[in-house]
């Protein structure tokens, strides 16, 4: 049976997201042998009640290693990484994948906030071509100054082509770049754009999704909005905000997890989480037709109604019925 490898990158404070991440990858596609690799700083960054609770995650179908990746490297190399006030620097590991995964062809890396609402193979299946990775077209990238160059691609849903990536000797080019350059913020996203080495097939915005892009302020065809996305990434972190649009999605997957981990999200972010209603005008722009637009407005009264509890999930199964019956040719 073909594996499909996927790496996540986290430090202890991502990981319930990244639990969330893992559901959404396992609903969509329970078909598929999958495994996980969670690429962490060194053995003691996760605690052991946190890689418990990602343990819980495993099946016959889904295989999940922690892997850290200072202790699997030559520390001294590479103990000068730093992360930034923005980000740990395991975000800087998705570029660590070809090294230490060498076994595969391909390498899947999500970030912790995405959620997988499609199957993966059709991504598997794109042609790399001569790149070493596939990405999709950043829409806006103005906040990497002169770091966002022409491929312009957001880093948090990449395919890794591993034997390309060693053949270029690529790792070291980003390390010695990285070390250069001491004032990154988006040290990842602008470590790979700004390399001219790293040649990135650009592929659907289906592919990373970023729910911030239902503002009016990115350019986008009407035919992208209403492409439904295999890999949406929640830039508006629903576990933090009630009121974003894809909350709807995000917790009805909690409510798909196993009682301990579903039980220590609720505990850890539904106090703190800040109230409003939920902002569904996105779905009315990007389904077509009047029933489907009431579908949608039903199901966000109902979900504002229920103001101590994320669990209707009826409400998610419609929307996304809605959601993925809409305008099947665009697919």
């Amino acid at each position: 049976m073909k594996k499909y490898p996927i790496v996540f990158a986290t430090d202890n404070n991502y990981v319930l997201p990244m639990c969330v991440a893992i559901q959404s990858l396992k609903n969509s596609n329970g078909d598929l042998d999958l495994d996980i690799y969670v690429f962490t700083k060194n053995s003691q960054t996760i605690t052991e009640e946190n890689k418990n609770i990602i343990n819980l995650l495993k099946s016959d179908k889904c295989n999940i290693t922690i892997f850290p990746v200072e202790e699997m490297m030559n520390k001294e190399k590479y103990e000068h990484l730093y992360g930034t006030w923005k980000f740990p620097v395991e975000a800087f590991y998705r570029v660590f994948i070809p090294t230490l995964l060498p076994q595969y062809e391909k390498v899947l890396y999500l970030d912790c906030d995405v959620l997988v609402l499609g199957s993966i193979v059709e991504l598997f299946n794109i042609k790399f071509g001569k790149n070493c990775l596939l990405g999709v077209k950043e829409k806006y990238m103005s906040y990497m100054g002169f770091y966002g160059s022409l491929k312009m691609v957001n880093t948090g849903v990449l395919l890794f082509n591993n034997p390309k990536w060693l053949k270029e000797d690529l790792l070291n080019k980003c390390i010695k770049f990285v070390l250069k350059e001491r004032n990154l913020v988006y040290i990842d996203q602008a470590t790979i754009n700004a390399l001219p080495e790293i040649k990135i097939k650009k592929i659907p915005l289906r592919f990373n999704f970023l729910d911030t892009y239902r503002t009016k302020t990115y350019q986008i065809s009407s035919k992208e909005i209403r492409t439904p996305p295999i890999i949406l990434h929640c830039m508006y972190k629903p576990w933090i905000r009630r009121s974003v649009w894809d909350a709807l999605i995000w917790w009805d997957t909690v409510g798909l997890l196993p009682s301990k981990i579903k039980t220590k999200i609720e505990e850890k972010y539904l106090p703190n989480i800040e109230e409003g209603e939920i902002d569904y005008t996105w779905y009315k722009r990007s389904i077509g037709n009047i029933f489907q637009k009431l579908i949608v407005r039903i199901a966000g009264i109902f979900w504002n109604l229920k103001n101590n509890t994320f669990r209707k999930r009826y409400s998610y199964r419609n929307v996304l019925k809605a959601w993925k019956n809409n305008d099947k040719n665009d697919v």
